[in-house]
């Protein structure tokens, strides 16, 4: 049985990529973010060149009517997306979850929550890293106040450096499928494994647990 090209295909987009600055700048909330046009300019020729197609599929849609702090209207907007990317070559594929919200006095609210959820889904299947340290928008906090109830804040998980433990396991995948170390750390933003974020730790694990073992593709080829 061959490997699925999809994977080789995301490992070689994510080396192609280089870092997306902060360069855009929301002067309300006062913060640096990276727009979906950024995503986009930086992800098409990557995806032509390695043959990789994306189909979204929008599994729900919640909405919510809203005021601001200062009383104007809001639609405050969620939704819940498949993003099906499909390697052109042999028909594999690997699906991410995301989702996305945002908040608009006008029509647009939809609009920005489905391009939140793509831009964050590449981000996270791509590893795609910043130039910059400033947050990105999901740090943010906004006042907003439904029409009905109030809405319960999310705790945030806090993005800590990995485990002896972790360390030990994570090289033993590495071991087991011949992944380019190297490339993991490179688009981690780190030098050593010590240093890689638990958030980097399981994208990479879960990526490693979907590939075969080296040794068995080799006697597959031989």
């Amino acid at each position: 049985m061959e490997t699925k090209k999809i994977y080789t295909a995301i490992v070689e987009i994510m080396d192609d990529i280089k870092s997306i600055g902060k360069d855009r700048y929301n002067k309300m909330q006062s913060y640096s973010f990276r727009g979906i046009d950024d995503v986009y300019n930086a992800l098409q020729p990557a995806l032509i060149k390695h043959k990789v197609f994306c189909v979204p599929t929008v599994k729900s849609v919640k909405r919510e009517d809203g005021v601001s702090a200062k009383g104007t209207p809001l639609k405050y907007t969620v939704v819940d997306v498949d993003y099906e990317f499909t390697s052109a070559e042999d028909g594999s594929s690997i699906k991410i979850s995301m989702s996305g919200e945002a908040m608009d006095s006008g029509d647009k609210s939809l609009n920005k929550a489905l391009s939140a959820a793509y831009k964050y889904a590449c981000f996270q299947l791509f590893c795609i890293p910043t130039e910059s340290e400033s947050h990105d928008s999901e740090e943010d906090t906004y006042e907003y106040h439904q029409k009905v109830e109030s809405k319960q804040e999310v705790p945030k998980q806090t993005d800590r450096k990995i485990t002896e433990q972790e360390i030990a396991s994570f090289m033993q995948e590495v071991h087991r499928t011949g992944c380019a170390l190297d490339k993991m750390l490179k688009k981690s933003n780190v030098k050593v494994v010590k240093e890689m974020k638990y958030s980097c730790y399981l994208y990479w694990m879960n990526l490693m647990k979907k590939t075969p073992d080296k040794k068995e593709e080799e006697a597959k080829t031989a």
